[in-house]
């Protein structure tokens, strides 16, 4: 675009303004706009205006540039920028006299937004100060929650070590009753023969279901039958498996043996011993375990122990059978434990005469 050009649109743009400028239909802000607009062109395209209408003056043919046509032109555009411009100075003042209201209306609401922008500013930084005491209030209680979590910890740390402590303390002191009682349990069947400890349990069972069997308003020789048979069926196992681990080494907390043989009552434990079972372990660990004798090295003492196990098989199912024909009308008279329990004869073991030909028929042969 060349510099006429654009000074010929510069000066259309001018006229375009005085013309909104004249216009009631436009509005006093617009009317505003177009006069600034006309004054910045004018100040702007002034000297360049003046600059082309000093080339289309130029007298001296060696210098003119333009020829006449344009030298027309731009003189003709020069007038126009003149009288556009002494229009614009012209209508200034009555512009701005007309935009006098709007500008005050427009500095009352630019210094409304100006207070309003203020307040939002307090009112965010009131906000802001409330979010960093909030979030003080929230470290500080965080680290209150911290501090006391850290306390609560030693002091559970504190009680587990005083409840280890203490519970190994009373585990020792139960090892130690343990150990004690194990002791006077060792010295009492060292000192008892197995048909002593065999008589003591059964009476000591028959006991104890008689008992529980009044109490309980049941039949307490039924419990002591079933008593009686659960140890049976044991020593049949042991009889029948000599080499199980499973039968030398009885742990209390296995459930069967719980429930079928020590659950059965007081004087079970002394039908074990009898059998040579001694007691081992300690707390939950406790078991029982079948001290064998050698029999490569002492050959006829394991012969009598094993024969005393087979007895003592023969012996219960006797009892068994005793109870059974005392309940089917076989024997006559209220049942009587002490006919059919072992006794001592000098340094042998034997069975008194039993009254009930079952009885009689297990028991004869054995250590005549």
């Amino acid at each position: 675009m060349t510099e006429f050009t654009k000074c010929s649109n510069a000066v259309d743009d001018i006229e375009a303004g005085l013309r909104a400028m004249a216009d009631d239909g436009v509005p006093v802000p617009a009317k505003k706009a177009a006069l600034d607009k006309c004054k910045e062109l004018s100040e702007e395209f002034e000297p360049r205006i003046l600059k082309l209408k000093k080339k289309a003056d130029e007298k001296d043919p060696g210098k003119q540039i333009y020829g006449e046509a344009m030298v027309t032109k731009v003189l003709a555009l020069y007038e126009r920028f003149d009288e556009a411009s002494t229009h614009v100075a012209d209508v200034e003042a009555t512009v701005i006299s007309q935009y006098k209201p709007f500008e005050a209306a427009k500095r009352e609401e630019a210094a409304k937004a100006a207070l309003m922008t203020q307040e939002e500013q307090l009112k965010r930084a009131e906000r802001l100060r409330q979010i960093e005491a909030e979030a003080a209030a929230a470290d500080e209680q965080r680290r209150q929650e911290a501090a006391q979590a850290e306390v609560d910890r030693q002091r559970r740390y504190e009680e587990a070590l005083e409840a280890a402590a203490k519970a190994q303390e009373e585990l020792e002191v139960q090892h130690e009753e343990e150990k004690k009682e194990r002791e006077e349990i060792e010295q009492y069947l060292n000192s008892t023969p197995s048909r002593q400890l065999l008589r003591t349990g059964v009476l000591k069972l028959h006991a104890n279901c008689m008992a529980k069997g009044k109490a309980a308003n049941r039949d307490g020789l039924r419990d002591f039958d079933d008593s009686i048979r659960s140890l049976h069926v044991f020593v049949k196992n042991l009889a029948g498996h000599p080499d199980s681990m499973e039968m030398k080494h009885m742990r209390y907390s296995n459930e069967n043996f719980a429930k079928e043989i020590m659950g059965r009552g007081e004087g079970c434990l002394e039908v074990l011993y009898s059998l040579g079972y001694r007691p081992a372990g300690f707390g939950e660990s406790r078991f029982l375990i079948l001290e064998e004798i050698d029999p490569i090295n002492r050959y006829k003492d394991w012969e009598m122990w094993w024969d005393e196990i087979k007895w003592t098989r023969d012996y219960l199912e006797g009892l068994t059978d005793s109870m059974r024909n005392h309940r089917r009308g076989v024997a006559t008279g209220e049942y009587d434990i002490m006919q059919y329990l072992p006794i001592i004869k000098g340094t042998r073991f034997d069975v008194i005469p039993m009254q009930v030909p079952v009885i009689q028929s297990a028991m004869q042969g054995l250590y005549s």
